[in-house]
């Protein structure tokens, strides 16, 4: 009698293919963060920019500034978080 083969466990048996998109199934989380870090990247890049050309004396608001509840107001917010979405 030949022995059952468990469905979920192909040793030798996977192809090239297979044992790379388990790779990808097991870096999956990796990808998601590299992907939202970047993401978020760019909308502070955009952010930064729509800054810089709305009002040059707010530039000193950016990350790395202080940032006081009040400046918060005068962000450009909409714009900023309809492109996180566009991206």
């Amino acid at each position: 009698v030949a022995p059952v083969r468990r469905t979920g466990h192909r040793g030798a048996l996977s192809s090239r293919e297979d044992r790379n998109r388990s790779v990808m199934k097991r870096h999956a989380h990796l990808f998601l963060c590299f992907f939202t870090l970047r993401r978020q990247r760019l909308i502070e890049e955009e952010k930064e920019r729509l800054l810089k050309a709305q009002d040059p004396s707010l530039y000193q608001y950016l990350p790395g500034g202080t940032l006081k509840p009040s400046d918060l107001a005068k962000l450009p917010s909409s714009q900023t978080s309809s492109n996180m979405f566009r991206r």
